[in-house]
């Protein structure tokens, strides 16, 4: 109780949940070639792999590939805590050369990692060879405070100019840490309060014009953080490590996104990409190894008096709690632009699924992509739910999905007449190091 995990797949044995296929399951003391294979950005290793070592006589357990599955799902819906990443879109989808194993605990983090031999490795000098721990610094910008394209830009720049800051400021406990974190300039800003920011401009989620909507607004994210992570490269010069990365070479996420995401919406790219390409190289690389992550922003949507991050709101009104303190807290123009929100609770998590795909198209890192599902009264849900749910995230290319929450009807919050409603809801209380 209190733990949280987070399974770790690839495409690979989402074909085998969809054919309803059996699936061999190797240890790692039997099979670190397969475990690492996982990793690799060529999906074909992992398979091959994988076939030469069923037709092998290495120790396996062989299971329903659904079954397994489902142990995760059901268990996410059970506590809430059990979360997902995706192994090999992780590791394509990246500017990275390194592998990366696993997210952070929110699951919106997504950079390479190296074991360490010894714990006095951490007080030392960084060498090739150590071992790594991966830091994320981030921000947040908050669209519906930006009133011009000119002004996103500026306020991408400082975003980042204050991740730089707090990079070469703080104070480490692990030389190694510190050495690894300066050398990387690894930064996640997202965008918080997006429920606000599309209700502002009267779209939804749920439709083909708030999709199209979504898709803009990543972009523009996208293209200021990238060309001001550019210029702070011209002004500072570029991540030490930029060579651990494909950006000297003009990468761009426009290589690497899962193009069924295409499919979703109906609007073309707005920016000039093709020539930041070229300005990339010509620069060797931008300041940063990773520009952008879309964290909960829990905490930090009070402070910015706006909603979480990149979630739909899951009312008007509510008693936000954690450890410590209880909030009311009240949605931005609810009064006035209430019929323009649309409550999480109502929204499918196929609908929210092309969200979060939409906006995995422009980002470098991950999402802390949340779920949400009514279970009040006799409601379940079945086997074939959870699996297309989970088929829909590995199709769409979402690197990592956070909560499953669900609506029970047990804890208590306020409804919009400040009328006491119970319900429980799974906590989207982002952790310690997830705050702005």
């Amino acid at each position: 109780r209190g733990l949280d995990y987070s399974f770790g797949s690839n495409k690979f044995f989402a074909r085998l949940v969809a054919k309803d296929d059996d699936v061999c399951l190797f240890s790692y003391a039997d099979a670190p070639e397969l475990y690492e294979a996982q990793y690799d950005k060529d999906d074909s290793k992992f398979e091959k792999l994988y076939y030469e070592f069923v037709n092998s006589d290495k120790p396996r357990t062989v299971l329903k590939a659904r079954a397994v599955a489902l142990g995760a799902l059901q268990e996410a819906f059970d506590t809430g805590r059990h979360y997902l990443h995706f192994t090999d879109t992780m590791n394509k989808h990246t500017p990275f050369k390194e592998k990366i194993y696993s997210s952070n605990l929110c699951q919106e983090i997504a950079l390479p990692t190296a074991p360490f031999e010894s714990v006095e490795d951490l007080y030392k000098p960084f060498k090739d060879g150590a071992g790594e721990i991966s830091l994320c610094n981030i921000a947040g910008i908050v669209p519906s405070n930006i009133e011009s394209d000119e002004q996103y830009a500026e306020v991408a720049y400082y975003a980042l100019k204050m991740v730089d800051a707090g990079i070469h400021l703080s104070e480490y406990v692990f030389k190694n840490l510190e050495d690894s974190a300066k050398a990387r300039m690894n930064a996640g800003v997202g965008i918080v309060g997006m429920a606000h920011y599309m209700a502002k401009n009267n779209k939804k989620y749920t439709t083909q014009e708030g999709l199209n909507f979504i898709h803009t607004l990543a972009e523009t994210h996208a293209w200021h953080l990238y060309n001001a992570s550019l210029r702070l490269g011209k002004e500072k010069g570029n991540a030490p490590w930029m060579h651990k990365t494909f950006w000297p070479e003009g990468w761009l996420p426009l290589d690497t996104y899962e193009k069924r995401v295409d499919s979703l919406v109906t609007v073309e790219n707005k920016r000039d990409w093709e020539s930041l390409r070229k300005a990339i190289v010509e620069n060797g690389g931008i300041r940063n190894s990773v520009c952008i992550a879309h964290m909960p922003a829990e905490s930090s949507s009070l402070l910015s008096e706006t909603t979480n991050g990149v979630y739909p709101i899951r009312d008007y009104d509510l008693l936000k709690t954690n450890d410590t303190s209880a909030v009311p807290y009240v949605v931005p123009d609810s009064t006035k632009m209430r019929s323009r929100y649309e409550i999480a609770w109502d929204i499918t998590s196929s609908d929210l699924i092309k969200v979060y795909a939409v906006l995995q198209k422009w980002t470098d890192q991950a999402i802390s992509a949340d779920l949400y599902r009514r279970m009040q009264g006799d409601t379940k849900v079945g086997t074939s739910e959870m699996l297309s749910t989970y088929l829909d995230l590995v199709r769409y290319g979402v690197k990592t999905r956070y909560y499953q929450n669900s609506l029970t009807g047990k804890d208590v919050i306020l409804d919009s007449s400040d009328n006491v409603v119970e319900y429980e809801a799974s906590s989207d209380d982002d952790c310690e190091a997830c705050k702005l």
